[in-house]
Formats: structure tokens, sequence, C-alpha cells
């Protein structure tokens, strides 16, 4: 698997683990896990922790996750990320068919 962009993480993440999520299926131990482990990768410790046990929604606990894993991620050097893609790849094997239907932010 390789390295992803923080912006690409974040899209991919967020059509995998919409915001809107209205039941536990669309919220599952997945995120959780890539945030604790992109949490453990930048060195940080629990105290700054996403504490999933708050949260009371579905919609809660992508949001959260989402957001933890993302500041976690841009946390990481290039190595670290790419190893962050390395331990996640059979989750995120399926991103690069989802690239080509989440549009990729543009500089300008």
């Amino acid at each position: 698997m390789k390295r992803l962009s923080t912006e690409l993480l974040a899209a991919v993440l967020k059509a995998e683990f919409p915001s809107t999520a209205t039941c536990w299926d669309q919220a599952t131990e997945e995120i959780r896990e890539m945030c604790r482990e992109a949490r453990v990768f930048a060195g940080i410790g629990e105290d700054v922790a996403v504490d999933f046990r708050l949260l009371n929604t579905p919609a809660q606990w992508n949001q959260r996750g989402v957001e933890g894993v993302v500041r976690f991620y841009q946390m990481l050097s290039e190595q670290k990320q790419q190893e962050f893609c390395t331990r996640f790849d059979n989750w995120l094997a399926n991103w690069s068919s989802k690239q080509a239907t989440i549009q990729s932010p543009t500089k300008q």
C-alpha cells in the first residue's frame, strides 16, 4: 500500500465513515483502531486520545474518529505515514478503487 496524502486519507475516511451515520453498522471498530494506531505511531499519549466511550451516536463516533486519525496522521513523518498505511493495508486495499470517485483537493 502506498502512502496516502493527508487530504486523500481524510476524503476516503469521510466517505467510508460518514458523519451522518444513523446506525452502528456505519460506525465500526476500524475507525477507532485506526485512530488509536495513528496516535501511537505519532508517539502521543492517551491524555489526548479520542475517548470513544463518551461518544453516544454513530455520527459522533465517525466524525471524531476521522478527525482523530487525520490529526495524528498529519503529525507523522512520510516514513511513519507509509508504515501506517502498510499496517492498515487490509482495510485500505479498496481505497484505490474509491480514489476515482473522490475529488482530490486542487491547489491554486
